[in-house]
């Protein structure tokens, strides 16, 4: 089974490819009810296979969720208790738990309510339930930081469980206990755990305003000022010779001003003396064109990482300085906080790699565009120097 994301302006789709398995009642039903807890889909018949077409639009995937929270015991919670949740309502309509994916990235809550889970139902042929939640855990074990000790035993402490029979209510009340003894920074309200998470990435990006310009000119060095108290010996000579012979003095001062005049016109030859006797060994050198795998390596040295606004609102540049640099209007939760109101929550991230700079949409409601192309979710685009980059309708170019 194959994944794929497409958007348009207004929507936004996860695509399944694969071979239809026995789906029968459960298909014929879902035609003909719209079950709020699943994600509405369309099937569409291939050449060979299938397509099923999931609406995701104004939706945020579990996955995205975890990757920009990082993995607490109180988020772990919320995913394992919602899909045990939405089993037991899915019953009702006598859909089985194993026609419903569990992988974090095909698991979806509501943007302003994270409780509001969206399950999605495969009628294409899939891994077992079994082998879903071991790889539902391992992601997890990506994820978790070693750093927070009891979040990574839990968190291994829940694989294990997998690697036997066991249901998805006894993993929620595994968590639940957890809950009870865990350390408070574990259980850190999701505004506070991120300024705690940037912190640790040594980087907080700090907003660079617009009309705050620090005057960076060096003082000018002092003067070293002559002593004019004491007059000294030649002063008290040159005194006396003008006092005695002022022709001479006049004319000595006639001479040194049309010196002066003279160096001063020719001033430029002072700094070269050419001598005609003198070989010239060095050999002319012509200009090339650099190397690509030059120009290449040039044009990285030279890649801030800066973001800097176009418009004239309120606004503000922003220097990239972590490796995962989260783009939204959600104060708290992210390193570039917009104000329009037509910028998600969590709009979009930037990632760093070996000095190369990735976009990559969060499944925005209004979209992010890249020099005038709408990105599909799910898909990281390589950045190059001055693009320019639209969040919804807020617009950057990066240097």
């Amino acid at each position: 089974m194959e994944v794929s994301y497409q958007r348009s302006a207004s929507r936004s789709y996860m695509i399944l490819s694969g071979e239809e398995g026995e789906g029968g009642y459960e298909q014929e039903m879902l035609r003909q009810n719209s079950v709020r807890l699943l994600l509405s889909f369309y099937m569409v018949e291939l050449d060979r296979g299938m397509q099923v077409w999931y609406d995701i639009t104004g939706l945020r995937s579990l996955k995205d969720i975890v990757r920009t929270e990082g993995v607490t015991i109180e988020n772990l919670y919320m995913a394992v208790s919602s899909i045990a949740r939405g089993f037991s309502l899915l019953s009702q309509y006598l859909i089985r738990d194993e026609n419903i994916l569990m992988d974090p990235g095909a698991v979806y809550f509501d943007r302003e309510d994270k409780p509001n889970v969206r399950l999605c139902y495969c009628p294409l042929l899939h891994e077992s339930p079994a082998s879903q939640l071991l790889k539902f855990f391992e992601f997890y074990m990506d994820q978790v930081d070693d750093a927070r000790d009891q979040v990574a035993r839990l968190v291994y402490r829940l694989y294990e469980m997998c690697r036997n029979p066991v249901t998805i209510d006894e993993l929620a009340e595994t968590i639940r206990k957890e809950m009870e003894t865990a350390d408070p920074v574990d259980m850190m309200p999701s505004t506070e755990r991120m300024i705690s998470i940037r912190e640790e990435e040594q980087g907080q990006a700090k907003p660079i305003q617009n009309d705050v310009i620090k005057d960076e000119t060096p003082a000018d060095p002092p003067v070293s000022k002559k002593r004019v108290d004491k007059p000294s010996l030649s002063d008290k000579l040159k005194g006396l010779l003008m006092d005695k012979f002022p022709g001479i003095t006049r004319l000595l001062k006639k001479e040194r001003g049309s010196r002066e005049e003279k160096k001063e016109a020719f001033d430029i030859a002072d700094d070269f003396v050419f001598d005609p006797d003198t070989e010239l060994r060095q050999k002319t050198v012509f200009m090339r064109k650099a190397d690509a795998a030059v120009e290449q390596k040039e044009a990285k040295d030279h890649f801030e990482g800066l973001l800097v606004y176009e418009g004239k609102g309120t606004e503000n540049n922003y220097q990239i300085q972590t490796r995962r640099f989260r783009i939204g209007s959600q104060e708290g939760e992210n390193d570039a906080v917009l104000h329009s109101a037509v910028v998600s929550r969590h709009h979009a991230v930037i990632t760093r790699e070996d000095g190369d700079f990735y976009i990559e949409d969060l499944n925005s409601t209004n979209g992010t565009y890249l020099n005038g192309e709408l990105l599909s979710y799910n898909k990281r685009q390589r950045l190059n120097r001055m693009d320019r980059i639209v969040f919804a309708d807020v617009a950057y170019h990066i240097v």
